[in-house]
């Protein structure tokens, strides 16, 4: 039965580079999809104030 081998040096600092290249990546990737989020709610709320806005009788 084979046992697991430990890759050599450079097969180790290019596996490391590559994670933490896409470590960067989707932390980039989460920083965007927080700002959309963010002007979604905007939006959503803006759309409430509308419709709370026809809604109430003005006296």
């Amino acid at each position: 039965m084979n046992s697991p081998q430990i890759p050599d040096i450079a097969t180790r600092e290019r596996s490391i580079a590559n994670l933490r290249q896409t470590r960067r990546e989707i932390a980039e990737f989460n920083r965007e999809l927080a700002e959309i989020e963010a002007q979604l709610d905007r939006e959503l709320y803006a759309q409430k104030l509308v419709r709370i806005g026809k809604s109430v009788p003005t006296v």
